[in-house]
């Protein structure tokens, strides 16, 4: 799955299928990619924005029943919702591979980082995902804003990792 953030049309060029056209090239996009949903975030006060979805045919997930006329799916928590939805989703990819995780108060970073160069210095091709960003072998790396991602963002890292051929993840 992808996900979609934002998407902002200046209020001048609006009603020009602008908006339309960067959805269904994002959506087309995608598709050749593998992605079969995109998860499109949008404030619940913004009518003209729900009402567009729906006319692409998008669902909305919400906690609390919210009046337009766009077909909605009303769960309890929202977040325990998409970490339900992505678990379920990619559970069975991201279980190929090795997860390790250091826990503790001191040290962290030191530990997770050398283990991660370590394996791949014993041809175990491992990814990281910690304090100091996304580490891929013989990549850049990526900073990454919080030093622990939420559940998308990680998830979307450690497919990326398995698509490129990484067989274990270091946190």
């Amino acid at each position: 799955d992808a996900e979609l953030v934002s998407l902002y049309i200046k209020p001048e060029e609006k009603r020009r299928g602008i908006g339309t056209n960067l959805l269904k090239e994002t959506a087309k996009e995608l598709m050749n990619q593998g992605k079969q949903n995109m998860i499109v975030w949008c404030l619940s006060e913004n009518k003209n924005a729900i009402n567009f979805y729906k006319k692409l045919g998008g669902k909305i997930v919400v906690e609390k029943d919210i009046e337009c006329n766009v077909e909605t799916l009303v769960v309890e928590d929202t977040n325990k919702w998409l970490t339900d939805y992505i678990s379920n989703t990619y559970s069975k990819e991201i279980n190929e591979m090795n997860i390790i995780g250091v826990t503790g108060t001191n040290g962290k970073t030191t530990t997770a980082y050398l283990t991660y160069q370590l394996l791949n210095a014993l041809g175990s091709k491992t990814a990281y995902i910690g304090t100091i960003g996304f580490y891929l072998p013989n990549e850049d790396f990526i900073e990454l804003p919080n030093t622990t991602p939420n559940i998308l963002d990680l998830y979307e890292l450690m497919l990326e990792a398995k698509e490129k051929g990484c067989k274990n993840v270091m946190m």
